[in-house]
């Protein structure tokens, strides 16, 4: 039996669910991309580019049927900063499916990087100077001046958990903090679970 294909039209392919939940993973960061295409297909090609130096050429397609395949890309290195991914589509006949529904384009971070947080005053959120002191870090507070701790993060969103004198870890939301003889514990993590070392800051 031999079997004829008569393509008049280019097929198309459309990406049903783009999967980021193992981007940042510490062993074998990958996406994920489910496609459909518009026609059962003998095979596809699917090829990726990207914007910033960055190693994807763990790439392998699992057919599901003949017209849903799964893309999973496996980054083995990456450089910090915000990326961009173009996956791209082309049928048996090395035909380039049509845009945009044949090529699909994600940008996404690579944050490898924990946040900072700091002790600042409340008015200009200006960081204080921490000093050691009797072997432990110390900021000394100017009279009528009011703290608060700043985390920054250039990549992601952060959440903070402080603690005072000691005392059990508690989400920080911008409160205002004691301003004079205490010790304050604190900590930040971002989205992708870069987690800071803990901080212990004596305030006088």
């Amino acid at each position: 039996t031999t079997r004829f294909i008569l393509n008049n039209f280019s097929p198309t392919a459309k990406v049903i669910s783009f999967d980021t939940s193992s981007l940042h993973a510490p062993v074998n960061p990958s996406v994920s991309l489910s496609i459909r295409f518009s026609e059962p297909m003998d095979r596809a090609s699917l090829s990726v580019t990207f914007n910033n130096p960055i190693d994807a050429s763990q790439v392998s397609t699992q057919w599901i049927d003949d017209e849903n395949a799964v893309c999973i890309i496996r980054f083995t290195s990456a450089n910090e900063g915000m990326h961009k991914m173009t996956v791209t589509c082309t049928d048996a006949q090395g035909d380039a499916l049509d845009f945009p529904e044949g090529k699909f384009t994600y940008n996404f971070p690579i944050d490898l990087t924990p946040p900072e947080t700091k002790v600042s005053r409340s008015a200009n959120l200006e960081p204080l100077n921490i000093v050691q002191e009797n072997g432990r870090n110390t900021a000394h507070v100017p009279p009528g001046v009011e703290i608060r701790l700043t985390s920054s993060d250039n990549l992601s969103a952060v959440t903070t958990q402080y603690g005072i004198n000691g005392g059990a870890l508690q989400p920080y939301n911008g409160e205002l903090l004691p301003d004079v003889d205490c010790e304050l514990q604190f900590y930040s993590r971002d989205e992708y679970g870069n987690v800071e070392a803990t901080n212990d800051v004596a305030i006088i």
